[in-house]
């Protein structure tokens, strides 16, 4: 009946709503991230398998002439923003300044050839209660998921590794910690770092993100992975049940599916606790606009006995939405809009997320520095030449008419 027609459509008609680039100014310049935060941070931009990719790389003066060697943290912006915005609301920029290590902001696949926002491509097929497979995600062009291999980002993020430990040596004598490259994101950006860790383990000292799941199964070479996630149960974007609707590639194991996945990876015992607030969390409440509070529960999940010390956490806040980030993000500068005018991510949390992620994060180091090399995928390219508008309407118009055609097939 029409009912079941519209439970069938609808969240693949939501999603493609809210996947859009978001009504803000995303400056990708090369001197964006500078301008904005009032220090040196470039850009640097090079050929990745037939296309041209850019990251921006802050180093703290305090890592200038060290005796020890630095760590590296890789902060992946979500689907549909940017670097410049992103870093504002992760607090990525200012943990770094205050606990020296140093930080790349990658900018997700952003050319219109390729996709119709800013996003990034990850490989599907992981395997789930015991039937269910994840599809691959999150890049769309004229309303259909891109293939991994139409973008690499997995080899491009790969790539900045090689650049960044190589250019900070040579060129400002910074010695870089290569057993400890860790992974953080934010959504899209969260589901990335996690499947560099199942795909580039060597690389990956451990992974601590937000309000994404895992969707890559591990490569043959798995390294068990230390993996922290933080979710909230009232996400509405990345729901904490998951997605299932295969027919439209929206496939993504609720947090529980995901948290016992990555535990069998790392050959982990489940541990079923409550977890006490920690010292450096400032309250349990949870703002989520117009001066409203409410109270949350925070629970840890924790699977340890693991091989190589590769404890996985699955800290869940109930009340929380999508932005678990401390960051007020109507204060954010984002151009002539406000992030108040997108009500799923203006709520805001007070709980220092990115303080507990470095906290986990930073204890972890990998026995042997990764081979920072890497190989070269064949690269598919997507011609396009509408504009901005056209997309949006292709991609929503693909959308109804998915409804309108399994509303034929039903009446």
């Amino acid at each position: 009946d029409l009912l079941s027609c519209l439970t069938i459509a609808l969240p693949f008609i939501v999603i493609t709503i809210r996947a859009q680039p978001y009504n803000f100014e995303c400056n990708f310049g090369s001197m964006a991230m500078t301008n904005e935060f009032g220090v040196n941070i470039p850009q640097t931009c090079f050929q990745s398998i037939g296309h041209r990719r850019c990251f921006y790389t802050f180093a703290p003066k305090c890592v200038k002439n060290t005796s020890y060697a630095i760590p590296l943290l890789y902060d992946i912006h979500d689907q549909g923003s940017c670097p410049v915005v992103f870093a504002q609301q992760s607090g990525w920029f200012e943990k770094a300044s205050r606990e020296c290590f140093i930080v790349v902001w990658p900018t997700g696949n952003n050319q219109e050839s390729i996709s119709d926002f800013p996003c990034w491509q990850v490989p599907g097929g992981l395997v789930f209660s015991g039937d269910q497979e994840t599809q691959p995600c999150c890049c769309r062009k004229h309303g259909y998921f891109l293939a991994p291999e139409d973008t690499n980002d997995i080899e491009f993020l790969r790539q900045i590794a090689v650049r960044v430990v190589r250019d900070l040596t040579i060129n400002d004598g910074i010695n870089i910690d290569t057993k400890r490259i860790y992974m953080t994101g934010h959504g899209n950006g969260c589901t990335m770092a996690m499947t560099m860790a199942a795909v580039h383990s060597d690389v990956v000292a451990a992974v601590c993100c937000m309000a994404g799941s895992v969707l890559t199964p591990p490569s043959p070479y798995y390294i068990p992975t230390p993996v922290w996630n933080i979710l909230g149960e009232e996400d509405t974007i990345f729901p904490y049940e998951g997605f299932f609707q295969p027919d439209f590639g929206l496939v993504t194991p609720d947090a529980y599916d995901a948290f016992q996945a990555l535990s069998e990876w790392n050959g982990c015992l489940l541990e079923d606790e409550e977890q006490p607030v920690l010292e450096y969390i400032p309250s349990m409440n949870i703002e989520i606009g117009n001066n409203i509070t409410q109270k949350a529960t925070l629970r840890t999940d924790r699977a340890t006995h693991c091989r190589n010390g590769a404890t996985v956490e699955l800290v869940t806040i109930s009340t929380a939405g999508h932005n678990l980030y401390y960051n007020d993000l109507s204060k954010i500068n984002v151009g002539a809009n406000s992030f108040t005018n997108f009500p799923w991510f203006s709520a805001k949390s007070s709980i220092d997320a990115t303080s507990m992620a470095w906290h986990f994060c930073k204890a972890h180091s990998r026995d042997q520095e990764p081979a920072l090399t890497t190989k070269i995928i064949t690269k598919r390219t997507i011609i396009d030449s509408s504009s901005g508008g056209g997309r949006r309407a292709v991609s929503l118009g693909f959308s109804i008419l998915s409804l309108a055609y399994c509303c034929f097939l039903v009446l």
